[in-house]
């Protein structure tokens, strides 16, 4: 969901009450609904485009969480995306940029994983 700064993400693992193919999912987890709901988001029909697996690695720091995911995506297709995650944005982003600054990494903004599942798919 775009947010003010960022965009928010909604995490809910799926069981076996969905199929694991690429369909329109029969019904929309109610955590999902209920954030939705709070944030006045539409429901529209969702659809599965993509089946995404992610392994995280985190580390605390004074200033947020540095997190480094390493996203799997249909067709075997796996991307590495380090982001840093806090409470107030500009800190956060000041301790991010002098983290990469710090240790010689270029700042490569990365389309949002959903944007990264569409362009995955269509290969």
């Amino acid at each position: 969901v775009k947010g003010d700064t960022q965009n928010v993400e909604i995490n809910v693992p799926l069981d076996e009450r969905y199929t694991k193919e690429p369909t329109v999912l029969p019904i929309l987890p109610n955590e999902i609904i209920a954030e939705l709901e709070r944030m006045n988001v539409k429901i529209k029909t969702p659809m599965l485009i993509q089946k995404i697996g992610t392994l995280r690695h985190e580390v605390t720091l004074e200033e947020g969480l540095l997190v480094l995911d390493e996203t799997t995506f249909i067709n075997d297709i796996v991307d590495y995306e380090l982001e840093f995650e806090t409470r107030d944005y500009e800190t956060g982003l000041v301790a991010f940029e002098k983290l990469l600054k710090e240790n010689n990494i270029d700042k490569n903004p990365a389309k949002p994983k959903i944007a990264r599942a569409v362009e995955y798919s269509k290969q």
